[in-house]
């Protein structure tokens, strides 16, 4: 399969997060994961617009009346069996008792809460078709992931998220974020000052431009600690590195 199409890899990472790619097709895409730079920032970007769904949906606890419901249907079966082949049944019941719980539970929680469930599905959709997005994920050192940027394809704004706090000496130091473009024929550009980056948490940067026009030829990106008192065109040395692709 070429995993190189963004259509497909988009299509897998939203399966995978929604938890409905299933089977020897997730155990695939897991495998995938850790060689696939690509298919990590498409997982992370749905990771990123469905977490403010799933905090959007209220806990709801099961009314006493879903119990009697689950009790007056596994009760009777039960009882016949227990009756007529005690002795042979006995090793049986446990198991046959969770699998029929966890039936009438999805079954009852469709019924009682359509509402609830199908929207996130629904608004998933949405999102991905408005998904046309620059993604970056910038990794540390020993190549674990530390922020993810991300802009809508048209939009002025990089949202950043701080996946793993960053170490910022407490000598006016501050760390700045830098695009590294290319030209057509793939040479390198010199970097372009995209803003300061917080050290934890979330934040924000205004672009200069829209993101189109500063990130299409930019495929890494990077973080270098620099001086709070004085601005300069050519980063130091990179504390984190990532790729930056567009998901569309």
């Amino acid at each position: 399969m070429n995993y190189d199409r963004p259509a497909l890899l988009d299509g897998l990472a939203s399966a995978y997060v929604l938890g409905t790619l299933q089977g020897p097709a997730r155990r695939r895409f897991e495998r995938l994961l850790p060689e696939l730079v690509n298919a990590r920032l498409a997982v992370a970007a749905w990771e990123s617009r469905l977490h403010a769904l799933a905090q959007s949906v209220p806990q709801a606890a099961p009314s006493p009346q879903v119990w009697k419901r689950i009790e007056s249907r596994i009760a009777p079966r039960l009882r016949t069996q227990e009756s007529a082949r005690r002795a042979w049944w006995s090793k049986w019941i446990q198991p046959m008792a969770g699998v029929l719980t966890g039936m009438a539970i999805g079954v009852l929680a469709v019924k009682l809460l359509p509402n609830v469930l199908f929207p996130v599905d629904q608004l998933a959709q949405q999102e991905k078709a408005l998904s046309q997005s620059y993604v970056g994920l910038l990794l540390d050192r020993d190549g674990k992931p530390t922020v993810l940027a991300t802009a809508t394809r048209h939009g002025t704004r990089l949202k950043l998220k701080i996946l793993r706090s960053i170490a910022v000496p407490a000598t006016g130091k501050v760390l700045a974020l830098w695009a590294l473009p290319h030209d057509p024929a793939g040479h390198d550009l010199p970097p372009l000052y995209l803003g300061r980056i917080p050290a934890e948490g979330k934040g924000e940067l205004m672009l200069s431009d829209g993101a189109e026009k500063l990130l299409s030829n930019v495929s890494r990106l990077g973080v270098s600690l620099e001086s709070a008192e004085s601005s300069s065109d050519h980063p130091s040395t990179f504390v984190l590195t990532g790729h930056c692709v567009r998901l569309w």
